[in-house]
């Protein structure tokens, strides 16, 4: 049995609740004083009854100086996926649960996530979770919609995907804990094998790859297929492990919400697929810092209902219940979902002979559809990232007075810094603050 010495370092506390009862060390006899715990990493994994690891303490201090390590206890939210004795953990099942290292009042976690092997490399629900509208079709994985995409984990030192991309477009995927990612082009037409991580570190670790380019573009479908994974020699996937449920957020908008022009450095730019990200919005911080599990609809041009650029076959009346505009069948939403998110507005205010009244009511007429399919979400109508129009703000507030369901208006702060004035990573980032305290507070 291996053993893997973790060095910890000052995390932020925070707990997880695992489906086991809580269990700790017996107190023991404590001398009054300050103490102050710091660990070094805020995660571990392991495999079931193949690896433990042995938790050693950077600084644990009394009133400033050497604290005796006897003083030391260890609770473990779920004694099922791990237990803990004198600071050494043992993997018992695959599961994720928490492990507290205390004294008095100081204290610090560690996330510990306990994997099995899984019986077969096949891409199944297994081994792959999906994120947001995707769907199976030919032996694989499609993905059409922005910061949509697979996540799974494996043992070894790297990882190859096999991807049919439709159009060359982007991705971004991230490794462990990373929050960045790295974004790479998928260039190619047709079936080919990518690599996402080489020269790792013998161990487990654990993937995302999302999509970063819309489903349309100047009259080009963008999406692909994922089709197998290969994770070398004496390499193999995992199991998936449980998923708790958490916050639930749904989001719809235009070409914001898609990324479109994001990554410029002037509103002079154009608009192309290489300078817009879709994983680098409002929408997609927002879910990252709220930790949601949530879908994501952005779709460039387009409007509630009126019609403008492509009549009224796409509008987001027509579109929001779909998996998407290149797969027309009925998306099962969640019903339990807590939020629904919507950015528009600013390509309504460009339609001819359009006023108050008549963009107040086919919002609203969306928004009842969409509480029959969301009966118990809170509906958070935004906009204003490309500036306002007087008669959208009015009239999303109008919307807000006639809805028999909960809706709120959130003003997003303006940034047209990038290419065609759309807002820039920054200006994003700036707007996502806005929306999660707004969610927060509700």
């Amino acid at each position: 049995m291996k053993k893997i010495l973790i060095v910890l370092v000052l995390v932020t506390a925070f707990a997880l609740s695992g489906c086991g009862q809580e269990q700790a060390t017996p107190p023991v006899d404590v001398p009054d004083g300050e103490y102050s715990v710091r660990l070094a990493q805020e995660s571990v994994d392991l495999l079931a009854g193949e690896e433990d690891a042995y938790i050693e303490v950077a600084e644990f201090t009394k009133d400033g100086e050497f604290a005796d390590p006897a003083y030391l206890q260890y609770s473990v939210s779920d004694p099922d996926v791990v237990s803990v004795e004198n600071g050494n953990l043992k993997a018992l099942s695959a599961g994720e649960t928490s492990v507290r290292v205390f004294c008095k009042d100081a204290s610090d976690e560690i996330t510990v996530r306990v994997w099995e092997r899984a019986a077969s490399a096949e891409i199944s629900e297994d081994t792959v979770r999906t994120y947001g509208r995707t769907y199976e079709q030919d032996g694989g994985i499609v993905v059409d919609n922005v910061n949509s995409g697979i996540g799974f984990a494996f043992y070894g030192t790297q990882c190859k995907i096999q991807i049919y991309s439709s159009a060359a477009q982007y991705i971004r995927y991230y490794i462990d804990d990373d929050k960045e990612g790295i974004r790479v082009p998928v260039s190619r037409l047709g079936l080919h094998t990518y690599s996402f991580a080489d020269g790792l570190e013998e161990g487990i670790h654990r993937i995302r790859v999302m999509k970063a380019t819309e489903q349309n573009m100047w009259g080009t479908n963008f999406s692909f297929r994922v089709i197998g994974i290969e994770t070398g020699q004496e390499c193999s996937l995992l199991s998936r492990l449980p998923e708790e449920e958490g916050l639930k957020i749904d989001f719809y908008g235009d070409s914001i919400t898609a990324g479109q022009g994001n990554l410029a450095e002037s509103p002079a730019e154009s608009i192309t697929v290489a300078n817009s990200d879709g994983t680098q919005t409002y929408a997609a911080f927002t879910a990252e810092a709220l930790g949601s599990e949530s879908s994501f609809i952005g779709y460039g041009g387009i409007t509630v209902k009126a019609p403008k650029y492509y009549g009224t076959d796409i509008t987001m009346y027509s579109i929001w219940h779909w998996y998407s505009t290149l797969n027309r069948q009925e998306y099962p939403v969640d019903p339990d979902t807590d939020f629904v998110v919507i950015n528009l507005g600013t390509n309504d205010a460009g339609v001819e002979n359009y006023d108050v009244d008549t963009f107040a009511q086919d919002y609203l007429s969306m928004l009842n559809e969409m509480s029959a399919a969301y009966p118990k979400a809170k509906f958070v109508l935004c906009y204003g990232m490309m500036g306002t129009t007087f008669f959208i703000e009015l009239g999303i507030r109008q919307v807000i007075e006639e809805f028999s369901g909960e809706a709120y208006y959130c003003k997003l702060p303006v940034n047209v810094l990038g290419a065609g004035s759309h807002p820039t990573v920054e200006g994003h980032r700036a707007a996502a603050e806005t929306l999660i305290q707004f969610i927060r507070e509700l």
